[in-house]
Protein backbone atom coordinates (compact mmCIF):
# COMPACT_ATOMS: atom_id res chain seq x y z
CA UNK A 1 0.00 0.00 0.00
CA UNK A 2 1.19 3.67 -0.82
CA UNK A 3 1.57 6.56 1.16
CA UNK A 4 -0.82 7.90 -0.14
CA UNK A 5 -3.53 10.92 1.77
CA UNK A 6 -6.79 9.31 1.67
CA UNK A 7 -8.19 12.94 2.70
CA UNK A 8 -6.89 15.01 -0.13
CA UNK A 9 -7.86 11.61 -2.78
CA UNK A 10 -11.43 11.49 -1.30
CA UNK A 11 -11.58 15.63 -1.88
CA UNK A 12 -10.18 15.30 -5.54
CA UNK A 13 -12.74 12.48 -6.24
CA UNK A 14 -15.52 14.76 -4.76
CA UNK A 15 -15.02 17.00 -7.41
CA UNK A 16 -16.63 14.57 -10.28
CA UNK A 17 -20.07 13.46 -10.26
CA UNK A 18 -21.86 10.56 -8.38
CA UNK A 19 -22.40 9.42 -11.68
CA UNK A 20 -19.37 8.49 -12.98
CA UNK A 21 -18.10 7.23 -9.31
CA UNK A 22 -20.67 5.11 -9.80
CA UNK A 23 -19.59 4.04 -13.21
CA UNK A 24 -16.40 3.26 -11.98
CA UNK A 25 -17.39 1.41 -9.05
CA UNK A 26 -19.16 -0.99 -11.55
CA UNK A 27 -16.15 -1.39 -13.00
CA UNK A 28 -14.78 -2.94 -10.28
CA UNK A 29 -17.50 -4.49 -9.15
CA UNK A 30 -19.30 -2.95 -6.47
CA UNK A 31 -22.47 -1.13 -6.06
CA UNK A 32 -23.72 1.79 -6.79
CA UNK A 33 -23.74 4.52 -4.50
CA UNK A 34 -26.35 7.10 -3.43
CA UNK A 35 -23.84 9.59 -2.17
CA UNK A 36 -21.03 10.86 -2.80
CA UNK A 37 -18.92 10.36 0.29
CA UNK A 38 -19.33 6.72 0.05
CA UNK A 39 -18.58 6.49 -3.07
CA UNK A 40 -15.34 8.51 -2.73
CA UNK A 41 -14.53 5.97 -0.15
CA UNK A 42 -14.90 2.77 -1.84
CA UNK A 43 -12.84 4.33 -4.56
CA UNK A 44 -10.22 5.77 -2.22
CA UNK A 45 -10.18 2.24 -1.01
CA UNK A 46 -9.34 0.59 -4.07
CA UNK A 47 -6.39 2.85 -5.16
CA UNK A 48 -2.73 1.01 -4.37
CA UNK A 49 -0.01 3.09 -7.04
CA UNK A 50 0.24 6.30 -8.41
CA UNK A 51 -0.36 4.64 -11.40
CA UNK A 52 -4.45 3.09 -10.21
CA UNK A 53 -4.83 6.57 -8.97
CA UNK A 54 -4.31 8.77 -12.20
CA UNK A 55 -6.14 6.24 -14.24
CA UNK A 56 -9.00 6.42 -11.89
CA UNK A 57 -8.73 10.43 -12.36
CA UNK A 58 -8.46 10.36 -15.60
CA UNK A 59 -11.34 8.14 -16.22
CA UNK A 60 -13.50 10.28 -14.07
CA UNK A 61 -12.70 13.13 -16.18
CA UNK A 62 -13.15 11.36 -19.12
CA UNK A 63 -9.92 12.36 -20.46
CA UNK A 64 -10.39 15.64 -20.21
CA UNK A 65 -7.52 16.38 -18.11
CA UNK A 66 -4.21 18.21 -18.54
CA UNK A 67 -0.65 17.18 -17.09
CA UNK A 68 -0.37 20.09 -14.95
CA UNK A 69 -3.33 19.35 -13.27
CA UNK A 70 -3.13 15.89 -12.91
CA UNK A 71 0.15 16.31 -11.23
CA UNK A 72 -1.30 18.65 -8.96
CA UNK A 73 -3.85 15.90 -7.69
CA UNK A 74 -0.91 13.43 -7.51
CA UNK A 75 0.80 16.10 -5.21
CA UNK A 76 -2.06 16.31 -3.63
CA UNK A 77 -2.57 12.44 -2.86
CA UNK A 78 0.76 11.58 -2.51
CA UNK A 79 2.38 14.30 -0.55
CA UNK A 80 5.37 11.77 0.50
CA UNK A 81 6.37 10.80 -2.87
CA UNK A 82 8.71 12.39 -5.32
CA UNK A 83 6.81 13.80 -7.91
CA UNK A 84 8.15 16.13 -11.17
CA UNK A 85 6.42 17.98 -13.16
CA UNK A 86 6.73 15.43 -15.91
CA UNK A 87 4.54 12.74 -14.04
CA UNK A 88 1.08 14.05 -15.18
CA UNK A 89 2.82 14.21 -18.36
CA UNK A 90 3.87 10.72 -18.13
CA UNK A 91 0.68 9.06 -17.36
CA UNK A 92 -1.45 10.54 -19.81
CA UNK A 93 0.98 9.49 -22.22
CA UNK A 94 0.50 6.08 -20.79
CA UNK A 95 -2.93 6.56 -21.23
CA UNK A 96 -2.96 7.68 -24.52
CA UNK A 97 -0.92 4.76 -25.68
CA UNK A 98 -3.30 2.34 -23.80
CA UNK A 99 -0.23 1.28 -21.76
CA UNK A 100 -2.07 2.42 -18.32
CA UNK A 101 -4.27 -0.31 -16.52
CA UNK A 102 -7.36 0.62 -15.85
CA UNK A 103 -7.85 3.74 -18.04
CA UNK A 104 -10.14 3.48 -20.72
CA UNK A 105 -9.97 6.89 -21.69
CA UNK A 106 -7.67 8.12 -24.32
CA UNK A 107 -6.63 12.13 -23.45
CA UNK A 108 -6.37 14.41 -26.34
CA UNK A 109 -2.79 15.54 -27.25
CA UNK A 110 -1.84 19.27 -26.39
CA UNK A 111 -2.26 19.82 -30.37
CA UNK A 112 -5.78 18.13 -30.43
CA UNK A 113 -6.79 20.28 -27.82
CA UNK A 114 -5.84 23.18 -29.67
CA UNK A 115 -7.18 22.33 -33.09
CA UNK A 116 -10.74 21.53 -31.33
CA UNK A 117 -10.55 24.90 -30.07
CA UNK A 118 -9.56 26.83 -32.77
CA UNK A 119 -12.26 24.82 -35.27
CA UNK A 120 -15.36 25.75 -33.09
CA UNK A 121 -16.49 29.46 -34.43
CA UNK A 122 -17.35 31.56 -31.18
CA UNK A 123 -19.78 33.84 -31.80
CA UNK A 124 -18.40 37.57 -31.71
CA UNK A 125 -18.92 39.33 -27.82
CA UNK A 126 -20.86 42.20 -27.98
CA UNK A 127 -18.21 44.17 -27.19
CA UNK A 128 -15.70 43.08 -30.09
CA UNK A 129 -18.84 44.00 -32.85
CA UNK A 130 -18.74 47.31 -34.50
CA UNK A 131 -21.72 49.74 -34.44
CA UNK A 132 -22.78 48.17 -37.78
CA UNK A 133 -22.60 44.89 -37.06
CA UNK A 134 -25.20 45.32 -34.29
CA UNK A 135 -27.22 47.70 -36.15
CA UNK A 136 -27.05 44.76 -39.13
CA UNK A 137 -28.41 41.81 -36.21
CA UNK A 138 -31.02 44.16 -34.62
CA UNK A 139 -32.31 45.31 -37.84
CA UNK A 140 -32.45 41.70 -39.42
CA UNK A 141 -34.06 40.45 -35.63
CA UNK A 142 -37.14 43.32 -36.33
CA UNK A 143 -37.37 42.32 -39.99
CA UNK A 144 -38.30 38.30 -38.79
CA UNK A 145 -40.30 39.50 -36.00
CA UNK A 146 -42.75 41.60 -38.61
CA UNK A 147 -42.75 38.99 -40.91
CA UNK A 148 -43.61 36.79 -38.31
CA UNK A 149 -46.64 39.68 -36.84
CA UNK A 150 -47.73 39.63 -41.00
CA UNK A 151 -47.89 35.67 -41.09
CA UNK A 152 -49.92 35.56 -38.14
CA UNK A 153 -52.14 38.18 -39.15
CA UNK A 154 -53.10 36.41 -42.25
Amino acid sequence: MSNMNTTAAMGIFLNFGLKRMNLELAERNLPAQKGKEVAATLLVAGVRSQGEFSALVINLSEGNLEADVLKEHLVAAFPDAKISDRHGAHYLCHARTGNLKGCRFRPPTANERKRAIKGKSRPKDIEDMTTDEIEKILAKKLAEEAEAKAAAAK
